[in-house]
């Protein structure tokens, strides 16, 4: 007993210290969000607020209408529940755009700290260049919703495909976090194609191997490519 709480002793600090250091960087970048954003749209944003665009009804033409290149269907109906509970106002976009990214973080630093259980009390510290000013956009620009949309369902539904369970609502789970991914931003639609190809791969390898479950493991296969494959 006493060997284990001198062993959570010595880890003690380094877990608090380098938790702090993540949390003081974030809360910094929070406050200065909640005191200087101003209820001004910037750039890419003014599209959003064209004639037609937001209003009491929502449309489907709207939601799937192209911005540039990219398919922002998410963002677009996040935009939309803002209007309708605060007029979109720009500045909460931001707060909330923030707390999107730093929940990607969080969840990240819980997935590495498994990877590398040795240093898993310094994870935290390392992530804490993540939060660099260097990619402003980050924090003061509510329409990086979008990418920050697309990274976090793209990693949320690798986590759900390959995990070795494989269990059917896991699957379907991370089907829909794909097919989310496809539809907040362009840059997911390489990353889903080659997680895509990956799982293929990875499940056939499972059927191959498994005599016990193989018609599951290829009815959701089959599955899977009956969802994602062919959108």
């Amino acid at each position: 007993m006493s060997l284990h709480l001198s062993n959570f002793s010595k880890k003690l600090p380094a877990a608090c210290f380098a938790s702090f250091v993540f949390w003081g960087v974030a809360f910094v970048h929070l406050f200065y969000l909640w005191k200087y954003s101003v209820n001004v749209p910037f750039w890419d944003e003014w599209d959003q607020i064209r004639s037609g665009s937001l209003g009491p009804n929502i449309t489907l033409g709207w939601l799937l209408m192209r911005h540039n290149e990219h398919n922002i269907f998410v963002s677009k109906f996040l935009t939309w529940v803002l209007y309708r509970l605060n007029g979109w106002n720009i500045s909460s976009h931001q707060i909330l755009n923030f707390l999107i990214y730093l929940f990607t973080l969080v969840w990240l630093q819980r997935v590495f700290r498994k990877m590398a259980s040795k240093i898993a009390d310094w994870v935290p510290l390392f992530f804490v260049f993540l939060l660099s000013t260097l990619a402003s956009e980050n924090f003061s620009w509510a329409f990086q919703s979008p990418f920050h949309f697309s990274v976090t369902f793209f990693l949320g539904a690798s986590y759900l495909l390959f995990r070795d369970e494989q269990s059917s609502s896991g699957l379907f789970g991370g089907t829909v976090l794909l097919s989310a991914a496809l539809y907040s931003f362009s840059m997911a639609v390489p990353a889903v194609g080659t997680a895509f190809f990956a799982f293929v791969v990875f499940k056939c390898f499972r059927i191959m191997k498994n005599n016990v479950h193989r018609l599951r493991e290829s009815v959701q296969l089959l599955a899977v490519i009956g969802v994602t494959g062919f959108r």
